[in-house]
């Protein structure tokens, strides 16, 4: 059986812990005392208690292997090599084109294809000479054909590539190159030179076709690759651009978007 306790034990140890609190209170004064006098007497012993702890971790540090990083030359040398300069300088035009507002149709985004052949089921690639899709009378229905699109208004006003804000005569285009139109040329200009599509005689298709020939790698774009060698083409092509971002818009346009959508619809 417990051995009950009585009040007068519980009264004597009631007493025994009022003294232990008070002995351990009385200490913890004393220490106290003691440091705030040894602060307020002698504070440079502050002082070298708190360099000889610095001290100490530095020793400590450098007991596991710890030492400040030695500089060298590769910490201050920028790569100079040119593919790191072409790098910079890509994304430093990145950054300038994401600053820089597009201006309007300023992008050649889109390419309107002509393409014309000597004969519409002309399969085996051959025609008659001596100038091909390039006879007097081909030219000029090529003309015609290409100025349903860039004769109209809103070619001009709403859908042209812009040069230099300026809606210019097709420089890719076969029509341009036979009646010698001036590159660069704006296309409310291009009338002087084409006006509605005159037939041509033989002689001027004779003198561009030679130059042509001359400097082949300019001009073989617009026709078949067995031209050179037949002497005289018997397909040929021309591209027009549509430009973008379209009035209203700020960025280039993209297949299937609302800007793509608008130009088809056209």
């Amino acid at each position: 059986m417990d051995k009950e306790i009585s009040p007068k034990d519980e009264k004597t140890s009631e007493r025994t812990g009022k003294s232990i609190r008070a002995i351990v209170k009385s200490a913890k004064q004393r220490w106290i005392s003691f440091f705030c006098e040894r602060l307020v007497l002698r504070p440079w012993l502050i002082l070298w208690c708190t360099i000889f702890a610095f001290l100490c971790c530095v020793a400590l540090l450098i007991a596991v292997n710890t030492r400040p990083t030695t500089p060298s030359e590769y910490d201050w040398s920028l790569p100079d090599d040119k593919y790191s300069l072409r790098g910079d300088m890509i994304s430093d035009a990145n950054d300038r084109v994401d600053k820089t507002e597009i201006a309007e149709r300023s992008d050649q985004t889109m390419e309107w294809y002509y393409f014309y052949d000597a004969d519409p089921n002309n399969y085996a690639n051959k025609c008659e000479g001596p100038y091909g899709v390039v006879s007097a009378r081909s030219i000029q229905a090529a003309c015609q054909a290409e100025k349903v699109l860039w004769g109209r208004e809103k070619w001009v006003t709403k859908f042209c590539y812009l040069d230099d804000g300026i809606c210019r005569v097709p420089e890719d285009s076969i029509v341009t190159l036979f009646y010698q139109v001036p590159a660069r040329t704006p296309l409310v200009n291009a009338s002087y030179y084409i006006d509605d599509c005159p037939l041509l005689d033989d002689a001027q298709i004779a003198k561009v076709w030679s130059e042509i020939q001359l400097d082949w790698d300019s001009y073989n774009f617009y026709f078949d690759e067995e031209a050179l060698a037949r002497g005289y083409p018997c397909k040929s092509r021309s591209v027009l651009y549509i430009g973008s971002p379209l009035a209203g818009e700020t960025e280039i346009a993209e297949y299937g978007d609302k800007q793509a959508d608008k130009i088809e619809k056209q």
